[in-house]
């Protein structure tokens, strides 16, 4: 499965027939709040969250930004990776 980054829609997006992605906005200092992640019945439990998610995070990286973790789903994934908590800003 690849995940793709949608900049028009602000949305990391599954290439899946039926995607599941994570949205996001830009706040005014930068920052990406992670508001919404939205995974299909049919592939939860299969880490497609999970996999979005690293992507969003690969993505905050690699621009030098930090996340607001809005979304319930990003924040309960955080508290299980904490090795990630130097992205939360």
């Amino acid at each position: 499965m690849e995940i793709m980054h949608d900049e028009k829609s602000r949305r990391f997006v599954t290439d899946h027939e039926e995607p599941a992605y994570l949205a996001y906005e830009e706040t005014e200092d930068g920052k990406l709040d992670l508001t919404h992640t939205l995974v299909p019945a049919e592939l939860e439990g299969k880490g497609v969250g999970s996999a979005l998610v690293q992507r969003a995070l690969a993505h905050a990286r690699k621009k030098g930004v930090k996340i607001l973790p809005s979304c319930q789903f990003v924040q309960t994934w955080l508290e299980r990776h904490p090795d990630h908590s130097d992205l939360v800003g």
